[in-house]
Parts: structure tokens; sequence; C-alpha cells
């Protein structure tokens, strides 16, 4: 019965995830052809280059994208100071950390700002 629950769940928060993936398409593409898309140069651009969705969602993502990596870049400084991993040497953790958090900072800034 508790297996049953989860699996449940699951299927309701996929069928959520799927319906907002369809009205994001619906309303991307309504405004797409009704000429409502709004671009960063505050123009329309003209039909031939212009994309079904606006690059609001992209710049979304590449932020998304940076904070992503900067949570794996943490995660890979907190484990490099396992003592498995550095056979118990704390100079070598303390170096792997802090050249992990120094790359942390400016990949993943570069990453969000593009």
């Amino acid at each position: 019965a508790e297996m049953q629950d989860i699996v449940m769940e699951y299927i309701d928060r996929a069928y959520r995830v799927a319906e907002i993936l369809h009205r994001s398409y619906l309303l991307a593409r309504d405004e797409h052809i009704e000429g409502k898309r709004f671009s960063s140069e505050a123009e329309n651009e003209p039909k031939s280059t212009d994309s079904l969705f606006s690059s609001f969602p992209v710049e979304a993502q590449l932020f998304a994208g940076g904070l992503e990596l900067s949570a794996i870049l943490g995660a890979a400084a907190l484990s490099s100071t396992q003592g498995s991993i550095t056979g118990n040497s704390v100079k070598t953790a303390v170096g792997i950390t802090i050249e992990f958090a120094l790359l942390n900072i400016a990949i993943s800034f570069g990453t969000m700002t593009n």
C-alpha cells in the first residue's frame, strides 16, 4: 500500500509537469503567432529569424544551470575532504577544496551571466 501511494504521488506530479509544459508551449505558440513575443532589443525581429520561444526561458535555464554547477562543485569540494579520497592528507584535502571553491566562483558566475 505504501509503494502504491508513492507511485500514485509520482504519477500525479508527472502529470502536473506535463500539463505545465503543455501550457507553456501553447502560450509561446500563441504569442508567436500573434506577434506578441518580446525580445531583449525591445523590438520584433523579422519573421525569418524569429524563434518560437522568447529568449527569457533560455536565459533562465542558463541561470539554473549555473546554480546546478555551483552545487556540483560545492559537493565535489565537500567530498574532497574525505580521507579515503586524499589518503588522509590534510594538506591535500585543503588544497583540493580551495581549488574547487575558486573554480566554483569563476565558473558558476560565468555560466549564470553567459
